[in-house]
């Protein structure tokens, strides 16, 4: 309805594929998934520039979290971050 399909696969593989993607969803960080979340939800009543402005918010906050600074140092030290939803 939205536009937003990731992967067309058969039926047949359909929770192994989904699966996949949650593995992948839950690997990042509590705060930018919650984050990303909350923005979707909510912006889908918003015009366009208050969705940005919302957004921004958001973003605003991530960056200032711990976590933000874990996910930075432990991809130049290549390595998996460990957050801790902070």
């Amino acid at each position: 309805r939205i536009g937003l399909v990731n992967k067309v696969v058969p039926i047949d593989q359909l929770m192994s594929e989904a699966k996949k993607i949650a593995e992948a969803i839950c690997q990042a960080g509590p705060l930018a998934v919650r984050a990303a979340k909350e923005c979707m939800m909510r912006g889908l009543d918003m015009g366009l520039e208050d969705g940005l402005r919302f957004e921004d918010d958001f973003t605003t906050y991530i960056m200032s979290t711990q976590d933000f600074k874990e996910g930075i140092t432990a991809f130049r030290e290549k390595r998996k971050p460990k957050f801790k939803g902070k």
